[in-house]
């Protein structure tokens, strides 16, 4: 396959996934908004440039857009549909990469080799396309080409290039590959994943970077690959291997470098400071959470700071964090409490003043990445102006923060006294959720929002996760068996007089709500809590073990972090 095929290829298969976005919006936009869909849905999510282009064509339609401004269109209005039409979240990873697989494939130059891409760009679109219409032609076309690229002759590189490996010596033979297993059909084999399961090989599918098997597996026909089988020398038992302690600890020990898990941290001890207990409690919610979304709602001197840091190094021990973007207000940095602060988890940090971000955005806009210099960088409420967001027009145009396309993407956003943010209509507001909309993880921190107003409250809690609280109606449903959550606690912590009973009522209250009776039924927390509250007694561990039950039936339990002073 030439690299002239290739991208002749992927320019059909982008123009065919933008007649798709096409036929996907136009029928899910004018059924959400059946009148003002184009006004309300499409033109506010219009770069700048994209906006004047329609202008002067006075375009009404989604035909005449290209595919640049239907992803964005998409990406702006994802929540809302992924509500509505209940599309998996991993889908909005997919449309994130999908606006770089365009990007890289419009802009590619005269002797630029692309050949590394092109079976992850296929697969990316294809992910998509399955998302949005399984049934479209467009998902069988791309994996007849994701086939094309893995046979021998292709482009060899059926991955986007990753991290250099050590170059080798040219007087040094080359190491040998892998020897993987070739199979024939009949052969016996066994899943490396469950040795017990013995199955019999079908048939070879040859291809690159290895063969995939054809084997029957609970009856069906299932391919494997070649390094996901094992040959059939024996039984389990002959084929186990016996090894030492040291080396069984040795291998655990690689096991939960290579694939972290949520019982353990790897950040203690991280920092030169004298952590309180208490303080990991935000950073084991983070790393439990479905999403790496949290809001730390301590109460003043707690250490939401100190928290926050240590989320910080826990995942960046866990995976490679190159980008950190710190939000707070202009007199924290005066007093460089931040700066200090990261100093003290040996995490350099630069300050940015309105003229430095606006050059670490024009950098980007022309380079594609952030500079990994400015890697780690803190800017004031006060620089998130309309002349960031919006631009600025006339001798000087600008284009503003929200017509960068792709929009930057932080690793972790941290934003401090994030009440600031409260007001909707502020282009603070709008910026913050900006980068918040595109970072990988994000940390809110503040000691007043359980002392805002419910409005306030949900402003945040939909700024941080839009797809768990899209609107006001979800956000009052949700909130409505709080209070008689929190008179169970109460009950049960003081303990005092007839608390079970108490506590109990307060339960059946909760549950009455719609909300409760929606969810509480299936809610294991729930079932033992009562199961323990209708006990003939209950000791002081079962007692302590239900407040932390009761505090998991909070609705909002999985959005906030809440350590009070005593």
């Amino acid at each position: 396959m030439l690299q002239g095929s290739v991208e002749a290829q992927m320019t059909v298969i982008l123009k065919g996934l933008a007649h798709c976005l096409t036929d996907y919006l136009t029928v899910t936009l004018t059924h959400m908004r059946p009148e003002t869909w184009w006004d309300d849905l499409v033109l506010p999510c219009l770069s700048y440039q994209q906006a004047q282009r329609v202008k002067q064509r006075c375009v009404c339609n989604l035909k005449s857009l290209d595919l640049a401004a239907l992803l964005r269109v998409l990406d702006e209005n994802w929540w809302d549909i992924a509500n509505k039409m209940s599309l998996p979240g991993e889908g909005r990873h997919y449309l994130k990469e999908l606006q770089s697989v365009r990007n890289r494939w419009a802009h590619v130059g005269a002797g630029e080799d692309l050949s590394g891409y092109v079976y992850r760009d296929f697969d990316t679109v294809q992910r998509l396309v399955n998302i949005l219409a399984p049934d479209d032609a467009l998902g069988t076309e791309i994996e007849n080409l994701k086939n094309l690229t893995l046979r021998p002759g292709a482009p060899p590189a059926a991955l986007a290039p990753q991290a250099e490996h050590a170059p080798i010596c040219p007087d040094e033979p080359a190491p040998p590959p892998d020897p993987v297993g070739v199979f024939k059909p009949g052969d016996l084999v066994m899943l490396r994943s469950d040795p017990a399961q013995i199955v019999a090989i079908l048939s070879r599918l040859p291809g690159r970077p290895e063969d995939r098997y054809e084997v029957l597996h609970n009856g069906q026909r299932q391919s494997f690959y070649a390094s996901q089988l094992l040959a059939v020398t024996g039984s389990p038992e002959e084929n186990a291997e016996s090894v030492s302690a040291e080396r069984f600890q040795a291998a655990l020990t690689a096991a939960q470098v290579v694939h972290p898990g949520a019982s353990s941290l790897f950040s203690l001890n991280a920092a030169r400071i004298d952590f309180i207990p208490y303080q990991f409690r935000p950073v084991i919610k983070f790393i439990r959470s479905d999403c790496p979304r949290l809001l730390i709602a301590d109460s003043v001197g707690v250490g939401k700071t100190i928290e926050a840091g240590l989320i910080l190094r826990e995942l960046a021990a866990r995976a490679s964090l190159e980008s950190v973007l710190i939000i707070c207000p202009k007199p924290l940095v005066a007093e460089q409490k931040w700066l200090s602060e990261m100093k003290r988890f040996s995490e350099r940090f630069e300050h940015l003043d309105s003229r430095s971000l606006q050059l670490l955005l024009d950098d980007y806009r022309e380079q594609g990445d952030l500079d990994p210099k400015k890697s780690r960088v803190i800017v004031p409420y006060s620089i998130l102006d309309s002349k960031l967001y919006e631009g600025e027009t006339g001798r000087f145009r600008r284009a503003g923060l929200k017509d960068v396309t792709p929009p930057p993407s932080f690793d972790l956003v941290i934003v401090d006294e994030a009440h600031h943010i409260r007001n909707t209509a502020t282009c603070r507001h709008k910026a913050v959720s900006y980068f918040c909309k595109n970072a990988k993880a994000v940390l809110f921190l503040t000691a007043t929002p359980l002392q805002l107003g419910n409005d306030d409250l949900f402003v945040l809690l939909n700024t941080l996760r839009p797809d768990w609280v899209p609107d006001k109606a979800t956000f009052a449903a949700m909130a409505e068996p709080n209070p008689y959550v929190n008179q169970a606690v109460n009950a049960v912590r003081g303990a005092a007089g007839d608390w079970r009973p108490q506590a109990l009522s307060a339960l059946e209250k909760a549950k009455a709500t719609p909300w409760g009776r929606a969810v509480f039924d299936s809610d294991p927390h729930y079932r033992r809590s009562v199961q323990v509250l209708q006990a003939e007694s209950c000791a002081d561990h079962d007692r302590v073990g239900l407040i932390t039950a009761l505090e998991a039936l909070h609705t909002f339990s999985p959005l906030i972090s809440r350590t009070r002073r005593r």
